[in-house]
């Protein structure tokens, strides 16, 4: 199980350090995807469907 929390560590501060997601300042506490985050996730799903890095 410390190999699984290690692994999760590892990759929600590299997802962090992206700044994906900026956190919203209301009760509901819930973020929102930046710009950078948007066109970050537009070129995983391009990638994703079979697409070509550009």
């Amino acid at each position: 199980m410390d190999v699984a929390r290690h692994f999760y560590a590892n990759v929600s501060w590299m997802l962090d350090s992206l700044q994906l997601e900026v956190p919203e300042r209301t009760l509901s506490g819930s973020p929102y995807v930046t710009d950078g985050g948007r066109k970050f996730l537009l070129q995983v799903q391009r990638l994703l469907d079979g697409g070509c890095l550009v």
